[in-house]
Formats: structure tokens, sequence, C-alpha cells
């Protein structure tokens, strides 16, 4: 594993720390995951970002759904 030396402006530097404290990891793993991402190394879970808007269903609600919506198919209709 390769070490490099980085020069940032301080308020990047605060939003990393921010993001790093908030998911609780470190400079170095936080940045890593940034540039992995930036770079297509490491896919992003984009639903996550939409959660709070979209609502997300509990397992009982999921399968109250696919019981309601489960499609029947009458045997006779193919003869």
């Amino acid at each position: 594993m390769k070490s490099l030396t980085i020069h940032m402006d301080d308020a990047l530097a605060q939003l990393i720390r921010k993001k790093a404290a908030a998911e609780g990891k470190s400079l170095n793993k936080t940045i890593n995951g940034v540039l992995k991402e930036a770079l297509g190394l490491q896919p992003t879970n984009h639903r996550a970002d939409f959660v709070d808007q979209c609502g997300v269903w509990s397992t009982e609600e999921r399968t109250e759904f696919d019981a309601l919506t489960r499609r029947q198919v009458d045997p006779e209709d193919w003869q």
C-alpha cells in the first residue's frame, strides 16, 4: 500500500473530518472511500440517499403487499 501526502483547504478538511466522525471511520478510511467512489471503484448506494424522502417498507408491510398483489393463475385459462 502506498502512502500519499495531500494538501487541502480548511473547508474541505473540515468536511472530511465531519464525514469521518459521522460514519465512525478514520480519516484515512474516509478519504479512501471517497476517492474509490469518485473513481468508480466502489459502488455508491444512491438508494440510501432517498430513504427519508421515499420511505422504506418493513418486512411485515412487504409481506402483506406481496400477499395482496400475488397474481393467481387459473389453470383452466391455459387449456
